[in-house]
């Protein structure tokens, strides 16, 4: 009579620090910069023209130790609120969960791309409106900051052209912080008919440590 056959099945799992072969490696610690999304109105030129700004800059202070801020802007012609709106860290979180055993490294402190920042933006895309589109400037200067709300031509001032956006619908996107104490996120809405409503949320990545073991199971 044959016995039956089992597999062992061996998992990756989170464990302490001192627990039993216990492997340290640098994973993130993600937490928002907002309490709620912040909520920008950008007018039309052409309603500008009759009160309100078809601009506006939006401060963002990185906390000590954030390397990487990962945001999701959400654009649209209607200003109300999406039930997905406000829970872009939750859905990091369990996104991070998801996807830290697969191979892809945890961490990448010296690089300009990380795998899995990568990973993280791709599988949470914000919902698009396709008539809903404006241009993001992003500033680390003050004062270009402040130029650019006062209504200076953007092609005169200094912004990171690396990390704008023209023309841009909703997306997720990633601005490392090295050396940066705050970064000014400049929206501008040059059309001059419709009016768009943004919902931006920002999340702190900063390095932690994780410690994880291997477990083996008998099935």
């Amino acid at each position: 009579m044959n016995e039956p056959k089992h597999s062992i099945r061996v998992d990756t799992v989170e464990c302490g620090a001192k627990d039993f072969m216990a492997v340290k490696v640098q994973g993130i610690e993600m937490r928002s910069i907002f309490e709620e999304p912040k909520k920008v109105t950008l007018r039309s030129v052409g309603k500008a023209f009759f009160g309100g700004s078809s601009r506006a800059v939006v401060t963002l202070d990185v906390p000590r130790g954030c390397t990487d801020l990962m945001y999701s802007l959400r654009i649209s012609t209607n200003e109300g609120d999406k039930s997905s709106d406000g829970k872009f860290d939750k859905r990091m979180t369990e996104s991070y969960k998801k996807i830290r055993f697969l191979g892809i490294p945890l961490y990448e402190r010296e690089k300009s791309h990380s795998n899995l920042f990568r990973e993280l933006l791709y599988s949470d895309k914000p919902v698009r409106d396709e008539d809903a589109y404006c241009n993001v400037y992003v500033f680390t200067n003050q004062g270009e900051a402040k130029k650019f709300q006062d209504g200076e031509d953007p092609s005169k001032l200094k912004y990171n052209i690396d990390l704008s956006l023209m023309g841009t619908q909703s997306c997720n996107g990633r601005i490392p912080t090295k050396g940066l104490s705050k970064i000014y996120f400049g929206f501008a809405n040059e059309r001059f008919r419709y009016s768009n409503y943004l919902w931006l949320e920002v999340i702190a990545a900063s390095p932690k440590n994780e410690y994880y073991r291997i477990s083996y199971k008998l099935d």
